[in-house]
């Protein structure tokens, strides 16, 4: 989100100065003289109250969009609308600068940044860090404090682009974000202040051709990152969201424009307001009919860029009576252009905590959110952002506002230390025993074990229990089989136990902050995470091994790669992974845009490696909250894959989804550490019937075996998020490593007779 308008308004519209007025410019040198007679023919100043206008709307759109009011579902195209707005006026001024001075002043350009920006945000961090405080769980309050220290040094992109889930998945509703997720955009534009500038500066070296080559720089860059983000957005599209490069297109689509000034107006007046209304038009029904399900920045972004340049170049449709600048220049859009910069801070953290403190929202109850932060933004603009931009002894000597800015950043890094050395402990001060695992009844001879028939939903067990205190070894699994039954009903007993009272264990495995850290085959790239559609198999276990198991599906496969890493090493069998976030077993249409094309193709391929590859045993499983068919849809759509399956590999196992839970569990219990049971979700909510049922009736006609896993998590009431010293979920549906490790001997003993049997 851009800041406000250029720092010079047009004198003749009996508008304020913004800031200082432009320096008077020094003697010219010969390449003074060159570059401003590149530059001046063409330069176009003053006042644009269409494009105040025009960024009242854009941020009236983004405000609807994070609010969920009146069906803005694309509203945020309002950021890219900005992002143009911004490299057209940064570009501008920076350009006016030249001509009057002969050269370009980065600290001076740096210090009217620094006062323009950073008082508001400043403010924005101490009262989210001390809001954080009151309203969030501990757990919340410690990532919090690191989003402020990257909001206070423009890197907020870089952080919120490396945590695993994009923008639209941290949207209210959808999962607890962070109350400062919208200082992304203030990163990327700060991180472009800092870039283009230098680069507008180093041309000058060239006066004669000064023009031209930048003419031919913003072709380069712009079109590279243009180029860039539709290379990136379906390969890696949280990172494509994210960065500077692939959003320089949009901020350089604005600098063409400025560096063309008044060139455009060689179209016709009546052609260009025709153009602007189009624009303005086209702006307003991406505002409504996109929405994040669409693959983001990509190719579509160049609608509302086309759009916004198009307004910019109406807008100088002097003596048309019908341009939109009229309608863009009433009165109540200028205000709120002004206070665009100050709203767009305050919004955001007010929904998140407010919906953080009370939970989901009313209509009613985020409308008057809003007006809380229309009021905020008021105040902080009144008595913080516009005095200090107007400051007339910061603004006399650019150190002083340089300076001022970093003292700015100091006072958002103390915030942060703050918020993190106040966060309470995440432990309940009690050591936990490992819960035990051993089946209650005498476990077979090797001789008594039976191969399973062809879809059976139990196989017989075979384990030995792991140990009972301190942090476990590896259970050690044998080719002997137990009865799955009474590891099951050893669990049953630890569920019972769990399900009482008790402290947050001071020993608990993972502790609460490593809650969020995934499983190996993240860290090494083998989970295709939304990118594109090329199978990419990796393997574990034991290397060069001659036999095989695969494990198949999405991220609630992969979620037991721990325990079959185990087997595998413990038997001698190579692990090999097909796995791919969001796309599921299950034949099912995805609804995001990118993984509705490239699912089906990636499913496509890892069943024919499987039916290619002969490997020992198939495990595979998906998630059945991320889909939302209905019963029937999903239970045509398992019948499907249970075909296919069984017609690649005689040997299948599908591990049916774990129970998930109402409350982010790290989080929950972080603020309910005297209690771990107060963050228990009830059976009946936690788990899909529908799909159980769907994907084990698909199972059994086409001979594959199915596990339901309710027992395993919960008792016949409740589903505890502690058992033992063991954390079960890292979020609300995603099984830590270490409880899904703790589950080893089940899946062996599922697994044991179906590797016999494979030979």
């Amino acid at each position: 989100m851009p800041e406000t308008h250029p720092d010079v308004r047009d004198a003749a519209n009996g508008a304020p100065t913004m800031l200082s007025p432009r320096p008077v410019a020094p003697a010219r040198t010969d390449a003074a003289t060159s570059t401003r007679r590149s530059l001046g023919p063409h330069l176009d100043e003053g006042f644009r109250p269409d494009i105040e206008g025009l960024r009242a709307l854009a941020v009236i759109a983004v405000i609807l969009f994070h609010a969920r009011l009146l069906g803005v579902h694309g509203g945020f195209v309002g950021v890219d609308v900005f992002f143009v707005l911004s490299g057209y006026l940064i570009t501008r001024l920076i350009l006016g600068e030249l001509v009057a001075t002969g050269r370009v002043r980065l600290r001076a350009f740096w210090g009217r940044r620094a006062r323009r920006l950073l008082a508001a945000s400043a403010l924005v961090l101490v009262v989210t860090a001390v809001a954080s405080h009151v309203i969030l769980p501990p757990l919340n309050q410690s990532t919090v404090a690191v989003d402020v220290v990257a909001a206070a040094t423009f890197t907020s992109n870089f952080v919120f682009a490396s945590r695993l889930g994009g923008y639209f998945g941290a949207q209210l509703g959808q999962t607890t974000p962070s109350p400062l997720l919208h200082f992304w955009s203030l990163a990327v534009e700060e991180q472009f202040y800092l870039c283009w500038p230098p680069l507008l500066a180093l041309l000058t070296r060239r006066p004669r051709e000064y023009r031209r080559l930048l003419l031919i720089a913003i072709g380069v860059l712009g079109g590279g990152g243009f180029v860039l983000a539709a290379w990136m957005t379906p390969r890696s599209p949280t990172w494509a969201f994210y960065l500077l490069p692939t959003r320089m297109g949009e901020l350089l689509a604005g600098a063409l424009l400025a560096v063309l000034g008044s060139q455009v107006r060689r179209i016709a007046p009546t052609t260009r307001a025709a153009l602007a209304w189009v624009g303005l038009a086209v702006v307003v029904i991406a505002c409504v009919r996109f929405d994040e399900q669409m693959a983001w920045p990509g190719t579509a972004v160049l609608v509302p860029v086309a759009a916004t340049m198009a307004v910019i170049v109406g807008g100088s449709a002097e003596g048309v009576a019908w341009a939109p600048v009229r309608a863009l220049g009433a009165g109540v859009l200028q205000r709120i252009g002004r206070h665009s910069y100050a709203l767009y801070l305050w919004h955001w953290p007010i929904l998140v905590l407010a919906e953080a403190r009370g939970g989901p929202l009313s209509w009613p109850a985020r409308v008057v959110a809003i007006v809380m932060a229309v009021g905020m933004s008021a105040l902080s603009y009144r008595f913080v952002e516009d005095p200090v931009r107007h400051d007339r002894w910061l603004a006399a000597v650019p150190r002083r506002s340089l300076a001022f800015g970093a003292a700015m950043m100091l006072v958002g890094l103390t915030a942060a230390w703050g918020l993190s050395a106040t966060t309470p402990s995440f432990a309940g001060g009690q050591v936990a025993p490992t819960p035990k695992l051993a089946p209650l009844v005498p476990a077979p001879t090797v001789a008594d074990v039976p191969v399973p028939t062809v879809g059976a939903t139990a196989p017989p067990p075979t384990v030995a229990a792991p140990t009972t205190t301190g942090v476990p070894a590896a259970p050690q699994l044998t080719s002997s089989a137990g009865q799955l039954d009474g590891l099951v009903a050893s669990l049953q007993q630890a569920l019972a136990v769990a399900a009482q009272p008790a402290p947050v264990p001071s020993n608990l495995r993972p502790s609460l902050g490593a809650a969020r850290e995934h499983a190996l085959p993240y860290d090494q790239d083998c989970v295709n995470v939304g990118r594109d559609q090329t199978l990419t198999p990796c393997s574990f276990g034991v290397e060069g091994a001659p036999r095989s198991i695969v494990l198949y599906g999405d991220s609630h496969a992969v979620q037991w790669f721990e325990p079959l890493q185990m087997i595998a090493q413990q038997r001698g069998y190579q692990l090999v992974v097909l796995a791919k976030g969001g796309c599921p077993v299950t034949d099912v249409t995805v609804r995001t845009p990118i993984l509705k094309v490239t699912c089906p193709p990636w499913r496509d391929a890892a069943i024919q490696w499987i039916a290619d590859h002969h490997p020992s045993v198939v495990v595979a499983a998906n998630s059945y909250t991320q889909y939302d068919d209905d019963a029937a849809t999903w239970a045509a759509g398992a019948d499907t894959t249970m075909a296919r399956l069984a017609a690649a590999s005689p040997h299948v196992l599908v591990i049916g989804d774990n129970p998930t839970s109402t409350t982010d569990p790290p989080s929950c219990l972080s603020g309910n550490v005297a209690n771990a049971a107060a963050c228990a979700t009830t059976r009946e909510r936690a788990v899909r019937l529908d799909r159980i049922a769907g994907e084990g009736n698909a199972a059994r006609a086409h001979g594959v075996t199915f596990v339901d896993t309710t027992d395993w998590f919960c008792t016949p009431t409740t589903c505890p998020v502690v058992v033992g010293d063991l954390l079960v979920l890292r979020d609300q549906t995603h099984l830590t490593p270490p409880m899904a490790e703790f589950l080893a001997p089940l899946l062996d003993s599922l697994l044991a007779p179906m590797l016999a049997a494979a030979g």
